[in-house]
């Protein structure tokens, strides 16, 4: 047996060996040691255990912005799917009349579990804009220009100019318009519940 043939045997079974011992050894979910904990900093934009590795964090946030781009061009609903009984809720149904009067800035609400979205239109007549709340949903509210409401067991929130607020859907809807003849412009960053749960956790511990 030649010096080649007997390299290539032995460099073989180590790699054969290696791979059984992690393969077998592996962990079945992501243990919140190094990886976890770096996944963590990264997502939050936090400092993990010294030295902090600022480059990796920051390499790590900016990928996952972009992944969080792919999910929400892939959330845009079909035409198929928006004329289905069992499609899943998709708010771009309630402001299609405003064409790109309303604009996703940053996230994804069923990809991430949160969604920044920035709204600028003139309304002809008076809208309806509770399609667009999820349910399940926190959403708050920073209000610039136009009048609106938000109304819901006996509750309603009030939305002038220049004025912030928060309202939460459950599964029933709300009741929400917004005033006829007004230009609108407001920001809304919605969390889903189970977001709201997740973050929660990771502070607690």
């Amino acid at each position: 047996m030649d010096y080649l043939t007997l390299n290539r045997i032995v460099a073989f079974s180590l790699f054969a060996v290696t791979m059984i011992v992690y393969v077998v050894t592996l962990a079945p979910t992501v243990v919140f040691w190094d990886v976890g904990e770096f996944i963590a900093a990264a997502w939050m934009m936090q400092v993990p255990h010294p030295p902090g590795s600022p480059l990796f964090l920051i390499v790590t946030r900016i990928a996952t912005m972009s992944f969080n781009s792919l999910i929400a061009q892939s959330e845009r609903p079909s035409g198929a799917s928006q004329t289905g009984a069992s499609a899943p809720f998709s708010e771009a149904i309630a402001w299609r009349d405003v064409g790109a009067g309303w604009q996703k800035v940053f996230g994804s609400f069923r990809g991430v579990g949160y969604s920044i979205e920035w709204h600028d239109f003139v309304a002809k007549r008076e809208f309806d804009w509770s399609p667009s709340f999820h349910p399940d949903c926190v959403e708050l509210c920073l209000n610039l220009s136009g009048k609106g409401f938000v109304e819901g067991r006996g509750s309603r929130a009030e939305f002038a100019p220049n004025t912030a607020g928060f309202y939460y859907r459950q599964k029933e809807p709300l009741t929400a318009k917004r005033a006829a003849g007004e230009r609108h412009q407001f920001l809304t960053v919605e969390f889903s519940c189970p977001f709201q749960a997740l973050q929660q956790c990771v502070y607690q511990d």
